[in-house]
């Protein structure tokens, strides 16, 4: 029976050999990565699908985070981009440092996540004059610098320099500030739930001290009512910090700041209310036009440049409306609405 069985897939394999030679080209094909990242227009995802303030107002209108596609380059996808109106192959380097590894780079993009959720709450709360409280703050490193000389990583935890506490990014900025040029830090970390002091030598950069990294904080905000974030893992980066303080806000306050209206956006957000601009503005909105947004807010500066030229001339039947602030947000929704 196992003899017959076995002729019978040779058999077959003989009838079919240059098919299945075929299908694995194709297989091959398909999956194996090249070094380009492909961009395209996304859409919007409800905030409320993500974001959740308990006992929350509702909202007759709807509230919307701006997003870009972005696939990992393959062949099929590469070629794809090459004819498909609004599609961009991205070389690698150009997403990733050459001191990086893609996971580095995922690794920052949520973190960056988590920090724009923590600044959304409090600017949302600060603004609602709601109190909220921060427990605490660590610091993680989530950029280093190629051309900087030390020895810190991404993902890595600053605890103190040189034996001072650190807890804050404005102490560490002002710590390393006040260092003379070429001096030689010992920096305290914890890097795979294991303390470590590692070094790092200051050097001029924009005419400031510097040891060469970006630091990102995730804190601990305490709120009543609470709110609650529920991403998914391929959602990432600092980009939708704007819409959800604004989420936040109109769930906090009893005036329905969307008037039935269907609103969306883009930009960072600090805890002081200053809208920061943001990559990839144009595929954000294509999607958000598709989507037949009413309103869609867009940072100050390149990106209203860019989302203005391409509402004229496309012909988009959408508000695209300049800020730089959170207040800006707030006054155009209470006179336009």
């Amino acid at each position: 029976m196992t003899n017959k069985l076995y002729e019978k897939i040779k058999q077959i394999i003989r009838e079919n050999r240059y098919f299945l030679v075929f299908l694995a080209i194709v297989m091959v094909l398909c999956f194996i990565p090249i070094p380009y990242y492909i961009h395209a227009p996304g859409g919007l995802v409800n905030i409320s699908d993500r974001v959740t303030v308990e006992n929350g107002h509702q909202s007759a209108g709807s509230l919307n985070l701006a997003y870009v596609s972005e696939y990992k380059g393959t062949i099929p996808m590469y070629l794809f981009s090459l004819v498909k109106h609004d599609w961009d192959a991205v070389k690698l380097e150009e997403v990733v440092e050459s001191n990086e590894t893609a996971r580095d780079s995922e690794f920052r993009s949520h973190l960056l996540l988590e920090e724009a959720t923590q600044a959304a709450v409090i600017n949302a709360f600060r603004f609602a004059q709601v109190k909220y409280e921060i427990k605490k703050e660590d610091l993680f490193v989530s950029y280093v610098d190629p051309k900087s000389q030390n020895e810190l990583k991404i993902g890595d935890q600053i605890i103190a320099v040189n034996g001072t506490n650190i807890t804050t990014k404005e102490q560490l900025l002002t710590y390393v500030k006040e260092k003379q040029i070429g001096e030689e830090l010992a920096i305290t970390i914890k890097r795979n739930q294991k303390k470590k002091t590692v070094a790092a030598t200051v050097y001029e950069s924009s005419r400031r001290p510097k040891i060469g990294v970006v630091v990102t904080s995730k804190k601990e905000v305490v709120t009543n009512p609470e709110v609650t974030f529920d991403f998914k893992m391929s959602e990432s980066g600092p980009s939708g910090g704007m819409m959800m303080s604004l989420a936040i806000y109109n769930s906090l306050t009893k005036e329905d700041v969307t008037h039935g209206k269907k609103i969306a956006g883009t930009g960072t957000i600090d805890e002081q209310g200053n809208v920061g601009e943001i990559g990839g503005i144009q595929y954000k909105i294509i999607g958000a036009a598709k989507e037949k947004v009413d309103v869609f807010f867009v940072p100050a500066g390149e990106n209203y440049t860019t989302a203005k030229q391409l509402k004229e001339e496309r012909h988009y039947d959408m508000d695209v409306v300049e800020v730089k602030t959170f207040t800006d947000v707030l006054e155009y929704l209470e006179k336009q609405l």
